[in-house]
């Protein structure tokens, strides 16, 4: 069941980047990016997000996308102290080819004084 605590948030972005430097390349990026936080119980919080990204260069037919995947837990252990864990998924492609992907998962400790 959704809280007050509960946040969806959505994010869309276009940048057109042209430069007047004759070395560097001219683009556009798009960008869209979804995000979700929800109180699981009074001290654990779950978040999820996802996002693409897409830079098209003006004077070529270069591409490059680059979509991510993020979940993870915070469960606050009292008033200071909180256990994070998350994963992370990355997957940037150029030019109809996968570059590079990367699975990432991470587990800590924050304190808060």
């Amino acid at each position: 069941m959704p809280s007050d605590l509960d946040r969806l948030r959505l994010e869309l972005a276009r940048e057109i980047d042209d430069p007047d430097e004759i070395s560097a390349a001219a683009y556009t990026l798009t960008r869209a990016k979804v995000s979700l936080a929800h109180e699981v119980r009074t001290e654990i919080t779950a978040k999820f997000s996802a996002e693409i990204d897409n830079a098209a260069y003006l004077r070529s037919a270069q591409r490059q996308t680059l979509m991510q995947a993020h979940a993870g837990l915070n469960w606050q252990l009292g008033a200071h102290l909180a256990l994070v864990g998350a994963y992370a998924f990355n997957d940037l492609q150029a030019n109809d080819r996968r570059a590079a992907n990367a699975h990432v998962f991470t587990l800590g400790m924050t304190w808060t004084p």
